[in-house]
């Protein structure tokens, strides 16, 4: 099988032509008709042996109705574009022109509805809303966090890493509050330790077994992310073992941060 890409320029002309296009983006989408007026051949082919061919049909909303603020089947629409793409390489997955093709034809039914375009909002919030979701906005870990359907490859990727998880409970848990996804999937010094990285979700999935929850709440989560990361600042984190790991995270939370309700 195969994965059709954007080319360069047919990315670019994409890019410039969002304020002619606020209206597709809210209601039609993009094919390869369109994508061919403005740059021909506008695509070209990644061979291996992902198959997208039905991507854009398997993945699910809710009563076709889904906000920023709606997530009920981000998890298991992560598990399925990671099973899709599951012979993409990282580096691969860092292309915005893989992307930006699967956002503006094979899944643009669900990016459109996902991430609605909001018409009540300035033309500027618009476009900022376009460049989030269908593209790779330049600067920002926006790769792993904010594009429509590759934020749910990366995320199912760093999830497969943790030991002791299946892909399910793990998604589950990392999805529950965006503000947790995006805080650890976008952090680089988490992420590319494994180790610490499972540890963090291990205690996230102790908080997710109660009834508040309350590690998940941003008053209580940013604080504790600043606090490991003041600490892997001073200790190498990466040659602790997981009984260690858990340790210090006890620590940081009970002593450091005197959280005792997570």
């Amino acid at each position: 099988m195969a994965i059709p890409y954007l080319t360069k320029r047919a990315l670019d002309n994409l890019r410039r032509s969002i304020p002619d296009n606020l209206q597709r983006y809210r209601t039609r989408g993009f094919d390869e008709g369109y994508l061919e007026e403005l740059e021909n051949p506008a695509t070209r082919i990644l061979e291996n042996s992902s198959d997208i061919t039905d991507l854009g049909y398997q993945l699910k909303l809710s009563n076709g109705n889904l906000g920023p603020g709606k997530a009920k089947y981000d998890p298991e629409n992560s598990r399925l574009v990671h099973e899709a793409l599951h012979d993409l390489t990282p580096l691969q997955a860092r292309d915005e022109r893989i992307w930006s093709y699967l956002c503006h034809v094979t899944c643009s039914d669900y990016v459109r509805n996902r991430w609605p375009v909001p018409d009540n909002r300035t033309e500027k919030d618009q476009e900022a809303n376009i460049i989030n979701h269908y593209f790779i906005k330049r600067g920002a870990p926006s790769v792993e966090r904010d594009n429509a359907i590759s934020r749910l490859w990366w995320s199912a990727h760093i999830a497969s890493k943790a030991e002791g998880f299946d892909l399910d409970e793990a998604l589950e848990v990392l999805f529950y509050r965006q503000i947790v996804r995006e805080h650890l999937v976008g952090r680089p010094g988490v992420t590319a330790n494994p180790g610490l990285f499972t540890a963090i979700l291990r205690r996230l999935r102790t908080s997710y077994d109660t009834e508040k929850k309350m590690l998940f709440e941003e008053e209580r989560f940013m604080p504790f992310m600043k606090a490991i990361n003041d600490i892997g600042g001073v200790q190498l984190l990466e040659v602790l073992g997981p009984e260690d790991l858990d340790e210090l995270i006890e620590d940081t939370l009970s002593n450091r941060l005197k959280f005792t309700d997570v």
